[in-house]
């Protein structure tokens, strides 16, 4: 019979236990649920078209641009070692479209884009190491010679300098 009572007292010791560690653990579970649901329904960076680094002029932030678009800006600073290309970013990865002179203060380009219609991309100023240049490089030359420019995954030195964020208008 004591053994029953010792049981009863020591059972609700260990619910009370449990409770404390779900409560305790329930904000930071809280915490991760709601950076996961931030992160998923902002998809770009918030870098802006005008940073201290360079700029995009043009197109403006959240316009509608056609498939062949003009895009012009300014370099602010020097990037030693660096390579500066205009890419375009969208939920299918990594698109470069041209690089830029590290001279070049004010540039301009007409480029394309195979961007679906009505979807949101982005537009970026990027400057990258020796490597990544090579990269783009070698998948410029694997785009002409196959007609397929998929987009890249990853570009590990990819350092933005300056963004906007536009989508292609209806046809």
């Amino acid at each position: 019979m004591q053994d029953a009572s010792v049981q009863q007292r020591v059972a609700p010791a260990i619910s009370s236990n449990a409770f404390l560690a779900i409560v305790a653990i329930f904000p930071v579970l809280f915490a991760a649920a709601l950076t996961l649901l931030i992160k998923a329904s902002v998809p770009f960076s918030t870098i802006g078209a005008n940073t201290e680094f360079a700029s995009i002029i043009s197109p403006s932030n959240n316009v509608s641009v056609k498939r062949n678009y003009h895009v012009s800006g300014t370099i602010k600073s020097e990037f030693p070692g660096r390579h500066l290309f205009v890419i375009e970013q969208s939920s299918d990865g990594i698109y470069p479209k041209a690089p830029i002179q590290p001279s070049a203060v004010n540039w301009s380009l007409d480029l394309y884009t195979g961007a679906p219609v009505n979807k949101d991309f982005r537009i970026i100023v990027a400057a990258v190491d020796d490597a990544d240049k090579d990269l783009f490089f070698k998948w410029f030359k694997t785009g002409e010679n196959t007609g397929q420019y998929p987009g890249i995954n990853t570009v590990d030195s990819l350092q933005e300098l300056s963004a906007v964020t536009v989508r292609v208008a209806g046809e």
